[in-house]
């Protein structure tokens, strides 16, 4: 199953039933994707606040200066509880963008778990101010992490299990991927957290370019390692940001996992 979501969408979308102005934290903001994903929802009127390791970076020079963004130095893994529950009280939705360095140190140094523990602690600390309010959380993931238990199993080539399963073992960066994508999963998390919902966003391999031209579907029609999905960061953080803004989306596609695919190329082919 596949469901086009081009930017006209997108727009029209968000002009009628968009959501009124919400808190949103951000992790990852100086990423690549975390800082177009920035942009894209102050663009919407939403207030972020950011928790990033360097409050001067360039990466965020274009919306550093906007009345509805907040930079706080530091890490969620840094931050106590007590701390990171002030930084993210009253927060309405959360977006998670983390990746790890594409160094050595940063593929097998530490936090090896960058993103699963920085997820778990960050939804601990939110619900603590009122634990009955509802949030949102959308994860940056990988189509390396199969949909399982969502109700729509994929299939993938025998090669793209068995690296899979390969890569889990020796790149600590994937196998935090698939672990945060299980814990959302998990039974263990919807009893703890019967308040957040969630959604998945899979990309295929990134690229770069300023199409807002993609697509939305439930399982990856290709696999993982040798398909031919593509998708631009600028459409992760159009979908990413879409999800928060536009509550029709969001009932949609919650407790699901949909891949992104770049639609630009196959339209400039068409025509």
């Amino acid at each position: 199953t596949s469901l086009p979501l081009a930017g006209l969408l997108g727009s029209v979308l968000g002009r009628v039933g968009s959501h009124p102005s919400m808190k949103v934290v951000l992790l990852g903001a100086t990423g690549a994707t975390g800082k177009r994903l920035a942009k894209q929802l102050l663009a919407k009127k939403h207030r972020v606040t950011a928790i990033v390791r360097n409050t001067k970076t360039e990466a965020l020079a274009p919306v550093a200066s906007d009345a509805n963004f907040t930079q706080v130095l530091g890490t969620v893994l840094d931050f106590s509880e007590e701390e990171l529950a002030k930084h993210v009280s009253q927060c309405e939705a959360i977006c998670v963008c983390l990746g790890h360095n594409l160094s050595f140190g940063g593929i097998f140094g530490k936090p090896r778990l960058l993103v699963t523990d920085s997820l778990k602690k960050i939804v601990r600390c939110v619900g603590k101010s009122d634990p009955k309010k509802k949030i949102k959380l959308v994860l940056m993931s990988s189509n390396g992490c199969q949909a399982h238990g969502t109700g729509l199993e994929e299939k993938y080539s025998r090669a793209d299990r068995f690296l899979l399963g390969l890569f889990y073992f020796l790149l600590p960066p994937h196998k935090d991927n698939v672990l945060a994508a299980k814990w959302l999963r998990s039974d263990a998390f919807k009893q703890a957290h019967p308040n957040v919902e969630w959604v998945q966003v899979r990309p295929g391999d990134l690229i770069e370019n300023e199409s807002e031209a993609y697509e939305m579907m439930a399982t990856s029609t290709s696999g993982a390692l040798f398909g031919s999905d593509q998708t631009s960061r600028l459409q992760v953080a159009h979908c990413m940001a879409a999800l928060i803004d536009t509550p029709a989306l969001w009932h949609q596609w919650k407790g699901q996992q949909p891949v992104l695919k770049d639609l630009s190329e196959a339209r400039a082919t068409s025509t």
